[in-house]
């Protein structure tokens, strides 16, 4: 610890020490109104900014706090509980201990010191028990295939409103075409959510077991299967293996009552209007229950009773020189303005044709990048758009580079270890490293180090790759794993 943070340490325990003097001074005092804004602010953790703070509750809050003083301050725990709890005052205390006022008012100022420092304890073991518990709810949470989130920060602060507001809107709708950041968006806000407010836990859980084309509509996605879900739903929030395992009927029963008795927050991904969210949602919503659903959907939804919808459209030319500037950096590129300019004119604002296109930059200059493209875009809807990019992407990969991105495409989608994916492919070290390294650079795998390594494809090339092989562009026998998933040591198959 420097000089600087030693400063800043000592400040925090002196005003800590001011405000817990301040607040038991105001609690013994019979006409004080006290206020705990400041002493909230020190111990932010155990009184939080959005409960609303009693002199009783600040009481009770001390009270522990002399309780675990008394052990090893027996005198000190006694003064102050003479003093500030049953309002004794000093002149009265010297005369029944025969001490003089100034060697009390001394022992008063150490006991006070020695409190403080008992709630900065209390405080550094609530904020670690915070974060364990925040880390647990984040267990469901997906990883997110972008570093970044640009352009949609009014969207975001509109979904962080909803969720903080009790009267807030039950269901949240995030709708727009593939690759606008639906998912990225739901990522951020439920974070943001689980780490300071009151939802108990998360459930996020895809409405499809299986994809379906992105680009060649119209193709129906799969049936809606409400019961796989809810039995989903179950399993990610730890409910007893007695109620996964009761009959539908009473599993669905089981686990709405479960949601209308605490604050829960629900994602489903992936759903359309073909799946008709109005029969399926009464199956899992009370009208009063305190849990909250986001959906994401290409399309729009339906309007649901107590639903706030978002429908989010191509970035600005600003956000989406933001993203090219970033991308570029990442990657030590350097790109211009008429560069960002000819792209976004060509491609539009959609943040994952901006990525692919820096990513395709890597291995071609970007004029000729662009002038592969042309032909393609010209007339093409923009939904259609990310196919053609991907299709360029898919041209400059390495073999070895192909072989490795159909294999994390049978795995999981939270992500593929290194050591499963040199399994999987019984590519070398050397190969396989060369591989990881061309997918990242052109943007089609994420690489997350943390909680533990692990390689993340967007759903997006998950479903071009699923197009490719229905398309029968790519061979099913040459995609296959070199060894079956069950010899896998780390993530799950995902094709069962």
């Amino acid at each position: 610890m420097d000089a600087s943070e030693k400063s800043q340490t000592a400040s925090r325990k002196e005003r800590l020490h001011i405000e817990v003097h301040a607040a038991l001074r105001a609690l013994i005092h019979p006409h004080s109104k006290p206020d705990f804004h400041r002493l909230q602010i020190c111990l932010p953790h155990l009184l939080p900014a959005d409960t609303v703070l009693s002199a009783d509750g600040v009481r009770s809050l001390f009270d522990q706090a002399l309780e675990k003083l008394n052990p090893s301050y027996p005198e000190m725990h006694t003064l102050l509980r003479e003093r500030f709890w049953e309002g004794r005052t000093m002149q009265e205390l010297s005369l029944n201990q025969g001490r003089s006022s100034s060697g009390l008012y001394a022992m008063q100022s150490q006991a006070l010191r020695q409190l403080a420092k008992t709630l900065s304890e209390m405080e550094e073991e609530a904020e670690t028990h915070r974060a364990e518990a925040v880390n647990y709810r984040c267990r469901n949470l997906p990883p997110c295939p972008f570093q970044r989130l640009f352009g949609f920060e009014d969207s975001l602060v509109q979904i962080e409103k909803w969720l903080n507001d009790p009267q807030g809107p039950q269901i949240i709708s995030v709708e727009g075409l593939g690759g606008l950041g639906k998912t990225a968006l739901a990522h951020a806000a439920v974070r943001e959510a689980l780490a300071s407010g009151p939802w108990a836990d998360l459930a996020w859980v895809s409405a499809v077991d299986r994809p379906f084309y992105l680009w060649e509509a119209p193709d129906t996605p799969p049936p809606l299967n409400p019961d796989r879900i809810i039995e989903q739903i179950a399993m990610q929030l730890d409910l007893p293996e007695e109620t996964i395992n009761l009959p539908a009927a009473e599993r669905r029963n089981a686990v709405k009552t479960t949601l209308s008795a605490k604050p829960y927050l629900i994602v489903l991904e992936d759903l359309e209007p073909e799946h008709r969210p109005k029969d399926f949602l009464p199956n899992l919503i009370t009208p009063t229950g305190p849990t909250r659903f986001i959906l994401t959907s290409r399309q729009r939804l339906p309007m649901l009773p107590g639903c706030g919808s978002l429908f989010l459209h191509e970035l600005s030319r600003d956000a989406s020189c933001a993203i090219m500037r970033y991308e570029a950096q990442e990657r030590k590129l350097q790109i211009s303005e008429a560069d960002m300019d000819r792209v976004f004119a060509m491609v539009g604002g959609n943040p994952m044709a901006l990525k692919l296109i820096i990513g395709q930059a890597v291995s071609l200059p970007l004029h000729r990048v662009l002038e592969n493209l042309l032909p393609a875009t010209k007339g093409t809807p923009a939904g259609n758009i990310l196919q053609q990019i991907y299709r360029h992407s898919w041209k400059l990969l390495l073999p070895a580079s192909r072989q490795v991105l159909f294999a994390m495409e049978r795995f999981s989608p939270n992500g593929t270890s290194y050591e499963d994916l040199q399994t999987a492919t019984d590519l070398s070290s050397k190969e396989l490293d060369a591989a990881l390294q061309q997918l990242v650079t052109h943007s089609l795998v994420v690489y997350n180090p943390a909680p533990v390594d692990q390689y993340i494809i967007h759903r997006l090339t998950y479903l071009f790759l699923w197009t490719l092989q229905r398309g029968g562009v790519i061979s099913l026998v040459d995609t296959k794993p070199a060894v079956p998933p069950e010899r896998l040591s780390g993530a799950k198959s995902q094709k069962k």
